[in-house]
């Protein structure tokens, strides 16, 4: 199969500069493979800016790219190795605390409102200037977007659990000099990654200014015109849900009076699941400060897994808002764990190697994907660069 870099370089005849990846190598590997987890990591990379958001959710050019590799580099996807910066291999990674909480004031968020007060409560208290957040888009219901809080009611405002990716790193061109950042887990990969090893030069993009992660325990995320679609389905109008909940594989829809409206299994939606969710063997959010999640915890209740130092000292300041007890029995997160590497051990078809080189190069990993189902496929120049034009 010839790519479009191969058909260029021979129209051209101008060969691709030794050592440089282009962005249009991810695209073909990962992009237009339909591995992407729309993480919005190639974005926050790119130290150009060259790189945005099309109109279907996908990362692309909106202007000319520099070829400095950073956005393969940094895709967990591509040529990061995410597994090599977990610090533990084993079971769920480094605990300092584990706890079953919620809010002592009644919110109106999921499980108990624990990521809303903590962030209510560092912004009160002066330890963050915002966050960056998932909020609902004001044109489609329970659809979630990037959105940066510098409030508390705007952080309140932004209480509900979305089910999509939300390519939050890409509003990391902010004035702020501290925020907490809430993401998926391949989010936290990516971010850990630009941290450890940052950009010399002038970079675009605020990736200093994270001074707190918090992962949401992550099994899948869903693209959401699929997902949307699939409920229309079955007969639900996303306008008439006031409450989305998933528990123990159960999805629950319930109306502004709290009745069920639609209840099914979570499965009966891999569909509309992202296909490069799978390769993910990270459903604790090993990397973040703070992880949470329902599972583990009583209905109600959000399980909170301190990892760091940083954590610590933002669970000090928020906890007098919660109600709160010791979580003993981590074995119900420990399972998922374990059933998503294992997954993702399937679908991955480079090596999971915790212990590899962080880096993954376009050789090794054209010659693992090339002959699976998840080829890399011709870039395709009418979204890429007719996106770019119009930006």
């Amino acid at each position: 199969m010839e790519y479009l870099l191969d058909i260029k370089d021979k129209v051209s005849q101008v060969e691709e500069l030794p050592g440089k990846k282009w962005f249009r190598k991810l695209d073909e590997a990962v992009i237009e493979a339909g591995r992407c987890v729309e993480c919005g990591g190639c974005v926050a990379a790119c130290p150009s800016g060259s790189i945005g958001v099309a109109p279907d959710g996908r990362p692309t050019l909106i202007k000319m790219c520099t070829g400095c590799s950073r956005c393969w580099d940094f895709c967990p996807r591509a040529g990061l190795r995410y597994e090599r910066l977990w610090e533990a291999e084993e079971g769920i990674g480094k605990i300092q605390a584990a706890y079953t909480a919620r809010a002592k004031d009644v919110i109106k968020a999921t499980n108990g409102g624990v990521v809303t007060t903590i962030l209510k409560t560092l912004l009160e208290n002066g330890v963050i200037e915002g966050a960056l957040i998932a909020r609902e888009s004001p044109e489609q219901p329970w659809k979630g977007e990037a959105y940066l809080a510098t409030t508390s009611r705007e952080i309140l405002e932004s209480s509900k659990t979305f089910y999509n990716q939300v390519m939050t790193p890409m509003l990391l061109d902010h004035s702020l000099s501290s925020v907490a950042f809430v993401g998926t887990p391949c989010q936290i990969q990516a971010i850990k990654a630009l941290q450890k090893y940052p950009w010399e030069g002038s970079a675009a993009w605020r990736i200093d200014s994270i001074k707190i992660t918090i992962a949401l325990m992550c099994t899948r995320a869903f693209k959401y015109e699929k997902f949307a679609f699939l409920l229309k389905k079955k007969g639900v109008d996303l306008s008439c849900v006031d409450r989305m909940e998933v528990k123990n594989g159960e999805f629950t829809l319930k109306n502004k009076e709290r009745k069920v409206i639609y209840k099914d299994k979570i499965h009966n939606f891999d569909a509309a699941a992202l296909p490069g969710c799978d390769e993910c063997a990270d459903f604790s959010g090993r990397l973040a400060d703070i992880s949470v999640g329902g599972i583990a915890s009583e209905k109600g209740y959000t399980t909170v897994l301190i990892r760091t130092a940083t954590g610590e000292k933002v669970w000090d300041i928020a906890r007098s808002y919660m109600e709160y007890a010791i979580l003993e029995d981590l074995e119900p997160i420990v399972n998922v764990e374990m059933k998503k590497r294992k997954r993702a051990k399937r679908f991955l078809k480079r090596p999971f190697d915790p212990r590899g080189d962080i880096n993954v190069e376009v050789t090794e990993h054209y010659s693992a994907y090339s002959s699976s189902d998840r080829a890399p496929k011709p870039l395709n120049p009418a979204r890429v660069y007719q996106y770019a034009e119009v930006c």
